[in-house]
């Protein structure tokens, strides 16, 4: 009887660690997913308040067609939040009451080679008939809209006047149902809507605060996305 009561200790020893273990393993898993969670929920650069924006919708996008809505959307080529935000838009573009054009400032550092903007973001853009490709060196387009973030989105009416700006995701990488999409679908609507900015989930295009004046737009006869 000693001698089977002495073998069965060990046996509820190690029970015993690698119950530890697994509860040890599910805090910790509990702990990444949480920091994961909050991650994607933590907005990128503030953007500039509507009646803050100095710089005119023409001054960056150039010609646009009379009686035509548009949007602005600021993209960073790597990265990939942003391609939940251009799904939103699409869906935004496939169901406007509104005839309306897209345009796309594509961010871009300095002295980078000539396939640095290659990646399945820009792919994406695919997806868009005659939207407007407008390359953006240092983000000086972005930054003269106060468009901090990848990802940030400007909708402005036929008359230039910039009614919406913001994100059109509720996190980072997360499609869905997003008060950014429903302030543009109700202004395209003409219906009313309480508020005209939400957060951006994205990567920051890097901004130069110092930028007082935007260059002049890349986009004579401007690059279709489909070519």
């Amino acid at each position: 009887m000693h001698t089977a009561t002495k073998n069965v200790r060990p046996h509820a020893a190690r029970h015993t660690w690698t119950v530890l273990g697994a509860v040890l393993w599910a805090f910790t898993m509990m702990g990444c997913l949480g920091s994961l969670l909050a991650y994607s929920r933590t907005p990128g650069d503030k953007h500039t308040p509507l009646d803050q924006i100095t710089a005119s919708i023409a001054t960056v996008v150039g010609h646009h067609e009379p009686g035509v809505w548009g949007i602005v959307m600021a993209l960073h080529p790597k990265c990939a939040c942003s391609r939940a935000s251009l799904n939103e838009l699409w869906h935004v573009y496939e169901q406007s009451p509104q005839p309306l054009r897209c345009y796309f400032l594509i961010y871009e550092p300095g002295d980078v080679s000539d396939h640095w903007r290659d990646s399945s973001t820009m792919l994406d853009l695919t997806q868009f008939p005659d939207a407007v490709r407008i390359d953006d060196p240092n983000g000086q387009l972005a930054c003269s809209l106060g468009m901090a973030t990848s990802g940030v989105t400007l909708l402005f009416a036929p008359d230039g006047e910039i009614r919406f700006s913001g994100g059109l995701t509720f996190a980072r990488s997360h499609e869905g149902r997003n008060r950014g999409t429903y302030a543009i679908m109700a202004q395209l609507k003409g219906m009313p809507v309480n508020y005209a900015s939400t957060p951006v989930f994205g990567c920051s295009i890097g901004c130069n605060s110092q930028a007082d004046e935007p260059a002049a737009p890349n986009n004579e006869g401007a690059d279709n996305v489909q070519r």
